[in-house]
């Protein structure tokens, strides 16, 4: 594979530059915005920020002069017109999608010429003529390339080559020689793909289906090749002659060794591709290349022109208009011919084409799929490059598109409860029953439910519905329930997490709410210049909190210990010189798991080079927020108390932390006992100043919190990494936030980066471990290496996902939208239908 790149390696008249693209897509926007079909445009632009002045034009501009633009620039509204000529073909690929035979009302000579001049007239620069059939046996066929040749207009040809090759063929086709065939060719403007599938003439007859002695090869330049592709390499120009190749099992290793460098070394333009999932071969796997086939091809594959869609015409062998090449007739719940007015006028109302137009996947895959009866289609592997410098605006997420058919447009459960359909619509839904009975029962999809009336269908099974959407109900129609799958949910299978999910598919909502929430994290921090980095789960060094970690033993006997937070590599990536990083990580403590505790969770740390105490604490309060928001109908706090750690110690116990006698142990401790305040502090922690404080704390303080609140300026024994200010008395740039009865939200804090002082408070920390009973723990070392190489001064902090989430929620159990958040505990004795 040496020197195959994926690059666009089409003819130079397919390659259409991105900024003809977007002129020619906003034409049709605006034609499709006059014509009635706002929603489909407006969708489409809502993915382009780009274009935000266009838009802004299309939203405001009256109806009367986005008519007017259109009308204006309509002759740069059409890139290429796709004109299948002919059904027919004298090949039969196992592959094809098409049935090869000659359809009954094909276009006629006079149809096409006129449908070229139009193409004209709309901009189109080429004409694409792929394979419902073999294009050159159809018997207009020099018609064809005069109506392409009088219009200045180029042709780009798909053929098997079999007419080329071979003088008897061409005889009976045009009455004249192979040779003689391309020679009045080359005088007219077309480009070939032919068919190079392999330089074996055994195997490639076997992939076309034919008898052998049909599909003769020569020795041309001291290979074996097709002697029709021969042939052409001698008569016609080199930039006018490519390869075609559709990788499959039987060919796969020899495209990748033998074709792409072969079109490499000659200069051909070329079209890799993987067969095509439609027709004959719709949920068929038996010709699909391995995995590992895919993935040596996978630089080889071409563009394709699904991202064109928006500027392309397609029209088929009977002359209807098509969403996509492969997309037949057959397969069109709309039909509109091309006889049945202009071009211009046909594209722009038929609202299956408009409604496809402006979707860029791979639906000549998708819709077939989608169309399907057969419950066990699949689609073995959708393919969608887009060309160089067109981004597609939106990426297929997996769920098919919805589709038309007579049989009800296919939609989803979600879809209907938002609206998307109109009053008495013939739809088809997929979902679980949870209940059925009476005539009716609850159609479930994801955390979506809607009640289906007149359905007869096993309970919990997943089925398909059609039927009639109004006054938000699906009636279904008779007959029309099919089931998909029937579902084991009796509790034969044992503890489970996934069945208390089916018997309360609402808490399917916080799985998508905090995906939802992640994401608008991560916008936010890119917006705001963070860089996303990467941390080590698996630790050399171990960690000098307060807290349990796992370790485990590597092969090689070394131990490893897994990360209970990221912050220490973090902060080594600003020594680097990056300005400001984040991680949203998994982390892991082996501290006993409860309500609001998980032994393995999410956290958001975040660090900025130069940044003090202050912003960082401004700016953990937008990330909470955003985070708080992203669940439906919940409300983010419209003010966050601040309140220093002496005052509300002397608040919640009246110990005043800042007189000169509580610096000592003796004194805070007689404080406390005066104070009469109730404290239990564990016999070797006495001599602790830290121990006192954090149980009053703990006891007093943080669980009479009423209102959330942010609890600052801490005692610099509970601060390993903070800045401490010179006040009197000192205090750390340390701040920790807690809701109402004292969960930890999140902390924030301003670094101490002078190695001294940090490695002097590590010796401190390891001491009070021991007085805690945890082991000692060596400090990482490669931390301090980093900072007497120049850690910058920095500020940044951790928020904990799931707490926020949960408290957002209003749930007193962590793990909302964690279908294995307590994975590690004994499992409960979960039955279907049981509740927590």
């Amino acid at each position: 594979m040496s020197g195959c790149q994926r690059i666009d390696r089409r003819f130079a008249v397919q390659q259409v530059p991105a900024d003809d693209w977007r002129r020619a897509t906003q034409v049709n926007i605006a034609a499709d915005r006059a014509a009635g079909f706002a929603d489909a445009a407006r969708s489409f632009l809502r993915t382009r920020p780009d274009w935000a002045e266009f838009r802004e034009f299309v939203d405001h501009a009256s109806s009367h002069e986005v008519a007017d633009y259109a009308q204006a620039h309509r002759s740069e509204s059409l890139a290429f017109l796709v004109l299948m000529l002919t059904g027919a073909c004298d090949a039969d690929c196992a592959i094809c999608f098409t049935d090869r035979r000659k359809k009954k009302g094909e276009t006629t000579p006079a149809e096409r010429r006129r449908l070229l001049e139009e193409a004209a007239r709309l901009g189109a620069r080429y004409i694409y003529v792929p394979g419902e059939g073999e294009p050159t046996l159809d018997p207009g066929w020099w018609d064809f390339m005069d109506a392409v040749r009088e219009f200045s207009l180029e042709a780009v040809v798909f053929t098997n080559g079999l007419a080329f090759g071979d003088d008897a063929v061409a005889q009976r086709r045009w009455r004249c020689s192979s040779e003689k065939a391309l020679e009045r060719i080359s005088h007219y403007p077309v480009s070939f793909y032919h068919k190079l599938w392999s330089f074996d003439p055994a195997l490639t007859a076997s992939m076309l289906r034919v008898n052998p002695e049909r599909v003769p090869f020569r020795r041309w330049n001291g290979l074996q090749l097709p002697a029709g592709l021969a042939s052409m390499l001698e008569v016609l120009p080199r930039e006018r002659v490519g390869i075609e190749v559709v990788i499959e099992r039987r060919n796969a290793h020899e495209v990748v060794d033998a074709i792409a460098p072969f079109s490499d070394e000659l200069g051909l333009s070329r079209i890799i591709e993987l067969l095509q999932h439609n027709g004959r071969t719709l949920g068929r796997a038996e010709f699909d290349p391995r995995p590992e086939d895919v993935e040596a091809a996978r630089e080889l594959l071409s563009v394709t022109s699904c991202t064109m869609a928006t500027c392309k015409a397609v029209v088929t062998a009977r002359g209807f208009l098509s969403p996509r090449i492969a997309i037949l007739e057959h397969q069109l719940p709309e039909p509109a011919r091309i006889d049945e007015g202009s071009l211009w006028q046909l594209l722009h109302n038929t609202s299956y084409i408009v409604s496809r137009r402006y979707q860029l996947a791979c639906l000549c895959e998708l819709e077939p799929a989608g169309l399907a009866t057969d419950s066990d289609t699949i689609l073995v592997r959708p393919e969608n490059v887009p060309p160089d410098g067109i981004t597609s605006p939106g990426k297929h997420r997996g769920r098919t598109a919805a589709t038309s058919s007579p049989h009800g447009r296919r939609t989803t459960v979600a879809e209907l409860r938002a609206g998307a359909e109109p009053e008495g619509s013939v739809v088809r839904v997929v979902g679980r029953v949870l209940s059925a009975g009476d005539g009716r029962c609850e159609l479930q999809d994801g955390p979506e439910t809607l009640i289906v009336q007149g359905s007869s269908a096993p309970d919990r099974a997943q089925v398909e519905v059609q039927g009639n959407w109004a006054q938000g109900e699906l009636k279904a129609q008779p007959g029309a329930v099919r089931t998909v799958r029937s579902i084991a949910v009796d509790g034969s299978l044992g503890p489970l997490p996934e069945l208390d999910f089916i018997a309360r598919p609402e808490r399917l909502r916080s799985v998508v709410e905090r995906a939802g929430a992640v994401a608008e994290l991560r916008r936010e921090l890119d917006a705001e210049g963070f860089l996303e980095v990467a941390t080590p789960f698996l630790q050399s060094a171990p960690e000098m909190s307060q807290v349990s970690q796992c370790r485990l033993t590597l092969a090689d006997g070394r131990t490893a210990f897994i990360r209970t937070d990221p912050e220490e590599y973090l902060k080594r990536y600003l020594t680097t010189g990056l300005d400001a990083v984040y991680e949203l990580s998994t982390n892991v403590r082996d501290d006993p798991p409860d309500a609001t505790h998980l032994r393995e969770f999410q956290s958001l740390e975040y660090y900025r080079r130069g940044w003090f105490f202050a912003q960082t604490l401004d700016y953990a309060e937008v990330l909470v927020r955003i985070l708080w928001s992203a669940v439906r109908g919940a409300e983010a706090p419209s003010s966050i108390r601040r309140v220093r750690v002496r005052d509300a110690v002397l608040e919640a116990t009246g110990v005043d932390l800042a007189d000169m006698a509580c610096d000592e142990v003796a004194g805070l401790r007689a404080a406390i006992e005066s104070a009469g305040v109730e404290v239990a502090v564990p016999p070797r922690l006495r001599g602790w100043r830290r121990a006192w404080i954090e149980e009053l704390l703990d006891r007093h303080v943080c669980t009479r919190f009423v209102s959330i609140t942010w609890l600052t300026d801490y005692p610099p024994e509970i601060a390993l990494s903070a800045r401490v200010q010179d006040d009197s008395p000192p205090t750390a740039l340390r701040a920790e936030l807690f809701l109402p009865g004292g969960l930890e939200l999140a902390h924030v804090y301003e670094n101490e980066v002078r190695p001294g002082i940090l490695r002097h408070r590590y010796a401190t920390r390891q001491a009070h471990r021991l007085a805690s009973g945890l082991p000692a723990n060596g400090p990482n070392e490669d931390l301090f290496r980093s900072l007497q190489v120049g850690m910058p001064p920095m500020s940044g902090g951790a928020i904990g996902v799931d707490r926020v989430l949960m408290a957002a929620r209003g749930e007193r159990e962590v793990g909302t939208g964690l279908l294995f958040a307590r994975e590690t505990e004994q499992p409960a004795l979960l039955r279907f239908g049981a509740r927590r």
